[in-house]
């Protein structure tokens, strides 16, 4: 499957691992910078290696950021292109 453009970006900011991933829309090229934890950076790489699906793996994503790491489309051109947002789960 061809995967959306991602950078893992790893920070340590003091106290706790924290993890950032950096998603390019496929349609804009906007960048888009996703701050998460290490249990949903955990889930996301498995995810990424075809285990599970978005809305079990991914589930404390808003519908519009699960969507960028299904299709590589942001909420943004999600609603020019179809008019609206998404449906939620």
């Amino acid at each position: 499957m061809n995967q959306p453009k991602m950078k893992k970006i790893f920070t340590m900011p003091p106290g706790k691992a924290e993890y950032e991933y950096a998603v390019k829309c496929r349609f804009c090229n906007e960048t888009y910078r996703i701050d998460m934890n290490s249990d949903l950076y955990y889930r996301l790489d498995r995810f990424l290696e075809g285990e599970g699906h978005a809305e079990e793996m991914l589930h404390d994503l808003p519908p519009g950021i699960r969507e960028m790491f299904i299709s590589g489309m942001c909420p943004e051109c999600w609603e020019k292109t179809f008019g609206g947002e998404e449906d939620a789960e």
